[in-house]
């Protein structure tokens, strides 16, 4: 076993890397990765030092310009730190989930069977070939990032800190995408598996060690902090620009429990991932598929004895048969999940508006997130099963399947949001939420959830890879509600340079509106009143003043981008439908 040639997955690391390499979509994008740190290298310099108008160069010394310098090196390597950290988390399970689904569906995992490759070196094979492409992405910022420390500010600690937090996340999503990509049929569904999975082990564990704490149990502060990646982050981030807990031990110790603490828990997972990928090959070679397809047919009889009263739209009739949950125990444990998280948030407070906060936020997030990934599959999975080419034969106009498509994929993310709901009810029923920032919580979320699903399906029939259409989404979603806030942030500080405060603000207003997350959070920060509709905490307060003035804000800037997402979905369907023959290969 401990052979070099035993150890080391050499043919799988080769045939990936070849692959890969030969991909145009790899080396593009390497190269956009590039061209975004450079631009907002550039934005964020420019913002730093700025351009000096009238009487600005006289006032402003050498040691205030030299002052502002400093400032540039903590903004570019934060601003990058959070880019890689949400990237790479993101990325290790999309590379990884198709790992052996993609084997599987075609038909080569038997092929491997006979070769003198153990299960180890299978799995690790796919590990070390998607992680040096991770490796790549990573390491493209590392010079700027060094570079730029020569005006100060920055320790060496904070850029090797961040690149093993990223590296540690990655590494426990990718282990956990191929652990479920053992048993999944569907490449998304195992990535979207593994995400789910990644965000649970970061927050529940760190969120009842905080619980603990807080009700007075015994036990260091910054255990809390080691065990979610995202609070290790903001530790760091606050620890560099100050306001830290002032002991840089703590802070080292956090990070580096952080980061042994995922790999290890990745490592445990990569065990039982190559215990699964054995059993699996096992039955392979046996050829154990017999049971199976007669469950299957007898399942499917069971179902034929049901009523078909398909209507005229048997598209939409199908979609919205299908089940939230394709097994009945991942449904079961999502809800044990999702039960815990209410218990655990709700457990010993004196009101529910943190925890009601926390929960739509979170669960924004993650619906937001699934919405993503949900969406760019839809098409694509019919191409797996080989259903679409027989839809495609129907009478089914392009309207009807377009339109049975996106309603199924709004339908399927509709769990995380309901889960919100019960939160949000029983906040209403303790008197701590207005029901109307119930109802405004929905008109905000759901038309950004539309948008996704329908630009998701769009990509699906864009792109023949599932993946690809989930990054695509992804970029998309990450550009509009990430880019797009840190670039007016950017030009709040270039206005403020030549005395335009106000349209520096009136630019992040707008930009942030159309963030739903962020609305999700002021919402429930404006509707936090029990008997009016006052800001309780002014978490998000972005009002031109007042507490009324918040809930003005919220309800016409929901109302209008939630109607602009309506639109933007239509356009995006109608655009789908007029140019359905080409997209799907249709003669006529």
């Amino acid at each position: 076993m401990l052979r070099p040639e035993n150890l080391w997955p050499g043919a799988i690391v080769q045939k990936e890397m070849r692959v890969q390499g030969r991909r145009y979509f790899t080396y593009l994008t390497r190269g956009v990765t590039a061209f975004l740190l450079a631009f907002i290298t550039a934005m964020v310099f420019l913002a730093m030092v700025g351009w000096t108008v009238g009487t600005s160069v006289s006032t402003n010394g050498a040691a205030m310009r030299l002052q502002e310098l400093q400032g540039l090196a903590p903004a570019v390597s934060i601003t990058v730190f959070l880019v890689q950290l949400i990237g790479m988390s993101l990325a290790g399970p999309i590379l990884l989930g198709p790992s052996l689904c993609d084997e599987k569906r075609a038909g080569t995992l038997s092929a491997l069977l006979t070769t003198p490759l153990t299960a180890w070196q299978i799995v690790m094979g796919k590990m070390v070939s998607a992680f040096s492409q991770l490796t790549i992405l990573a390491l493209i910022p590392l010079p700027l990032v060094l570079a730029v420390r020569v005006f100060g500010g920055v320790p060496v600690e904070f850029v090797f800190a961040g690149l093993a937090v990223s590296f540690a996340m990655a590494f426990l999503g990718a282990s956990l995408a191929v652990f479920f990509s053992t048993g999944a049929k569907r490449g998304l569904t195992a990535s979207m598996l593994a995400m789910m999975a990644a965000i649970a082990l970061n927050a529940a564990p760190a969120l009842l060690m905080g619980k603990l704490i807080s009700m007075g149990m015994k036990m260091p502060f910054s255990v809390a902090f080691a065990l979610s990646s995202p609070a290790t982050a903001f530790m760091l981030i606050v620890d560099l620009v100050g306001g830290g807990p002032g002991v840089p031990f703590a802070v080292r110790t956090i990070w580096i429990a952080n980061a042994l603490t995922n790999a290890g828990v990745g490592a445990i997972v990569l065990m039982f991932a190559t215990a699964r990928v054995r059993a699996l090959l096992r039955r392979e070679g046996e050829g154990a598929t017999t049971p199976k397809e007669k469950a299957t047919s007898k399942a499917g009889g069971t179902k034929r004895e049901e009523s078909r009263e398909v209507g005229g739209q048997p598209m939409m009739w199908r979609e919205l048969r299908q089940k939230m949950f394709r097994r009945t125990f991942w449904m079961v444990f999502a809800l044990l999940i999702a039960a815990c998280f209410l218990v655990i948030a709700n457990w010993n407070e004196s009101d529910t508006r943190s925890a009601t906060m926390m929960t739509t936020v979170l669960g924004s997030i993650l619906t937001l997130l699934l919405s993503t990934a949900g969406s760019a599959g839809s098409v694509n999975g019919e191409r797996e099963a080989r259903t679409w080419e027989v839809l495609l034969t129907t009478g089914l106009s392009p309207r009807q399947i377009v339109m049975g498509k996106f309603v199924g994929s709004v339908k399927r993310q509709l769990f995380v949001p309901l889960v919100v709901l019960v939160q949000q009810i029983y906040s209403v029923l303790s008197g701590d939420l207005n029901p109307v920032g119930v109802l405004m919580h929905w008109v905000i979320l759901m038309p950004s959830v539309a948008f996704l699903s329908a630009t998701g399906i769009w990509l699906s029939m864009r792109f023949r890879r599932p993946t690809t259409a989930a990054v695509f989404n992804l970029v998309l979603a990450m550009g509009m509600w990430g880019a797009l806030p840190a670039m007016a942030g950017v030009s709040m500080m270039l206005f403020e340079r030549v005395r335009l405060d106000g349209v520096g603000d009136t630019i992040m207003r707008g930009v942030l509106a159309i963030n739903p997350t962020f609305m999700a959070g002021t919402n429930i920060d404006g509707f936090s009143s029990p008997q009016s509709w006052m800001a309780a905490g002014h978490h998000f307060n972005l009002g031109p003043g007042g507490s009324f003035g918040v809930v003005v804000w919220v309800a016409v800037a929901g109302l209008v981008t939630g109607g602009g997402y309506v639109l933007a979905t239509a356009g995006v369907l109608a655009g789908i439908v007029a140019r359905f023959n080409r997209l799907s290969g249709r003669a006529a």
